[in-house]
C-alpha cells in the first residue's frame, strides 16, 4: 500500500449517516432545512473543471434565472456551512491515462479543505477522453490489469495532490469487457492504493444481472474493510427482449426491495461504512427524497448501524444444540441410506429439525414469495380504507403493515362475496374490536361513506361526524406530527364526480384527500454535474 490510508485510517472517520446526494441544480431550502434530522450530510456533484461541467445552454440558464422560491443551483461551496458534505467529482477520471492538471488539482483540495470532506468519491469509469468526446456520460472501465496499472497510479497520485483518500466508487456496469471479476478489481486496487470503496448497489446489481449472477453472489471478494460508503437510487427493473435490465432511475423512483435487502446485506459486512448516501439527482417531490432517507434511516439493520451496533451471532448452548445436532445428523443418513425413494412421506418421516434444515433456497424463496404476495394483496384491498390503517398503526395497534396485511388477507372469503362488501366487512370487524377507539370509528365511516358515494351507492350526500376528519386526513397523510384528533365536528357533503366538501366545520369548503401523494416522477441522468 502506498499511502498512510487504508481501513485503520477508514475506522478513525466519524460516521455520517444518511443523506442525500444531488446536483447542483437539485438544491433547494427544504433540503438545508431537514439538516440534521432526518437528513445527516449532503453529497454534492461537481462538475469537472476540465470540461467546466457541460456548457450552459441560453434555456439552462433561462431556467437558473427562474429558479422558484426555495430552489437553488448551488455548487458544494455555496451550501450553508453547518450542512455537512462530502464531495463527489467527476474530474479525476482514474481509469484513463490522461493526467489531472495541477490547477484541477487545486481546484478538489479546495472544495476539501472548504466543507472539510472526508474523501473524494467518483465513479471508478471513464469521464475524459483526449480522444473521444465523453462527459457527462462516462464510459464503462474494461476490467483487466492494464486498467488497473492505470487506476493505482492515478489514484496514488491523487493522494499525493490532495490528501484526503480517494473513495473508488463501483459504476454501472451492463456490460461486462475483460477478464477480471470487478470484486476482485477493487479488492487489489484498495490494497494497493490504500483508496476507499463506495457500493453503489444499484451498479453492483447491474453488474450481476449483466453476467447471470445472483445479487450477492462473489460478495465474499468485495475489500469490505475499505467500504466506506454506499449509494442507493431509485430505479427498477426492466424486462427487454435481450434480458432483464436494472435502470438506475434516480429522481422521485422508489428504491426497489431488492436494493435494500442488499444494503442490509452490506451493512452487516463493512465495519468501516461510514455514510449511506441516498441519490435524487433530478428530484421533482422534496417530500418523497426526504421520505426516502426515513425510509432507509427506519430499517432495522441501519437503525443498528446508526447506533454503533453489529448484530450478534448468537450460538445456543452446546446441552440446547446437542440432541438437535444428533437428530438431524441421525435423519439425514436415515434419508439417503434409505430403500424408499425420497418423497413427501420419508421427509416428514425425518421429523421436524431435518424438515427445518432441508432446503433452505427454497424455504427462503417460498418465504420471499409469501411476503411479496401478502404485501402485494394486502395493499390493493387496504386502498379503500388507506386512513384506517394509517390509523390503526398510528397508535399502535399493529406492529406494522405486514402484521396488519396477515390479518385482513387470510380472512377474506372469496369471490361469491362482492369485493367491495367483503373488504368493508372484515375492516369493520377490526374496527369493533376496539371498541375505545372513536376516532377510528369515525375515521373508518368516513372512508366508508366515500367509497359508497363514489360507487353509486347513495349512502346519503351530507354526513355528520364528530371529530375534524379533514384534518386527520391531511395530517395523517403528512410526516406532520400531531398529539390527537381535531376534535372540532365537521359536516361534508358529496358534490359527485369524486368530490367533497365542508358545508359545516373549521375548513368550510375544503376537500378532504383521503389518500396517496401525486407528487410528478421525475427522471434524470446520473452524475451529470447539473
Amino acid at each position: 500500500m502506498s499511502s498512510s490510508f487504508g481501513p485503520s485510517h477508514f475506522s478513525r472517520i466519524p460516521k455520517y449517516g444518511v443523506g442525500l446526494g444531488m446536483n447542483p441544480a437539485d438544491a433547494h431550502d427544504d433540503y438545508v432545512a431537514a439538516f440534521p434530522d432526518p437528513v445527516n450530510f449532503v453529497e454534492i456533484t461537481a462538475p469537472s473543471c476540465r470540461s467546466a461541467g457541460r456548457p450552459m445552454t441560453y434555456g439552462d440558464i433561462r431556467a437558473i434565472n427562474s429558479l422558484a422560491s426555495g430552489c437553488h443551483h448551488w455548487g458544494i461551496d455555496e451550501y450553508p456551512s453547518h450542512v455537512k458534505r462530502i464531495l463527489h467529482s467527476t474530474n479525476v477520471n482514474p481509469v484513463y491515462p490522461d493526467p489531472v492538471a495541477p490547477g484541477d488539482y487545486a481546484r478538489i483540495r479546495k472544495f476539501v479543505e472548504l466543507v472539510d470532506s472526508p474523501w473524494v468519491t467518483e465513479d471508478l469509469g471513464i469521464w475524459l477522453m483526449s480522444e473521444r468526446h465523453v462527459y457527462p456520460f462516462f464510459l464503462p472501465l474494461p476490467l483487466n490489469k492494464d486498467s488497473l496499472a492505470v487506476a493505482i497510479r492515478n489514484i496514488d497520485r491523487f493522494h499525493d495532490e490532495v490528501g484526503v483518500p480517494f473513495n473508488a466508487e463501483f459504476p454501472p456496469i451492463s456490460v461486462v469487457a475483460g477478464d477480471m471479476n470487478a470484486f476482485d478489481f477493487f479488492r487489489i486496487l484498495t490494497a494497493e492504493t490504500g483508496c476507499g470503496m463506495a457500493l453503489d448497489i444499484g451498479h453492483v446489481l447491474s453488474y450481476q444481472i449483466a453476467r447471470c449472477a445472483s445479487p450477492t453472489a462473489d460478495f465474499h471478494l468485495i475489500p469490505w474493510d475499505s467500504v466506506t460508503e454506499v449509494h442507493l437510487a431509485g430505479g427498477n427493473i426492466d424486462l427487454r427482449p435481450e434480458g432483464y435490465v436494472y435502470e438506475d432511475n434516480h429522481g422521485d423512483y422508489e428504491i426497489i426491495t431488492v436494493c435494500k435487502d442488499m444494503t442490509d446485506s452490506v451493512i452487516q459486512l463493512a465495519p468501516n461504512l461510514k455514510a449511506i448516501t441516498i441519490e435524487i439527482f433530478g428530484s421533482k417531490s422534496r417530500a418523497h427524497s426526504i421520505g426516502l432517507v426515513r425510509d432507509i434511516a427506519a430499517r432495522d439493520p441501519v437503525r443498528c448501524w446508526l447506533r454503533g451496533e453489529r448484530p450478534a451471532c448468537t450460538v445456543p448452548a452446546f446441552e440446547d444444540a446437542e440432541p438437535r445436532a444428533r437428530s438431524v445428523a441421525v435423519a439425514m443418513h436415515d434419508v439417503v441410506y434409505n430403500d424408499h425413494a425420497v418423497s413427501g412421506e420419508t421427509l416428514q418421516a425425518a421429523g421436524p429439525g431435518f424438515l427445518s434444515a432441508f432446503a433452505v433456497e427454497q424455504r427462503r424463496l417460498w418465504e420471499y414469495e409469501r411476503q411479496a404476495r401478502v404485501q402485494l394483496q394486502g395493499v390493493t384491498v387496504s386502498d379503500y380504507f388507506p386512513l384506517t390503517l394509517k390509523w390503526l398503526l398510528r397508535v399502535g395497534h399493529y406492529a406494522d403493515e405486514m402484521a396488519f396485511y396477515s390479518r385482513l388477507v387470510k380472512h377474506l372469503p372469496g369471490h361469491a362475496e362482492p369485493t367491495y362488501q367483503k373488504i368493508q366487512e372484515a375492516f369493520l370487524k377490526i374496527v369493533d374490536e376496539r371498541q375505545g377507539d372513536q376516532v377510528l370509528r369515525q375515521i373508518h365511516r368516513f372512508e366508508d361513506w366515500m367509497n359508497r358515494c363514489v360507487q353509486g351507492q347513495e349512502p346519503g350526500a351530507t354526513q355528520h361526524f364528530d371529530f375534524d376528519v379533514v384534518t386527520l386526513a391531511a395530517n395523517l397523510n403528512s410526516a406532520t406530527e400531531f398529539e390527537e384528533a381535531p376534535q372540532q365536528k365537521v359536516t361534508l357533503e358529496y358534490a359527485g364526480n369524486g368530490r367533497f366538501g365542508v358545508t359545516a366545520g373549521p375548513e368550510v369548503n375544503a376537500t378532504p384527500v383521503a389518500c396517496g401523494n401525486s407528487a410528478e416522477r421525475g427522471k434524470s441522468e446520473c452524475c451529470t454535474g447539473f
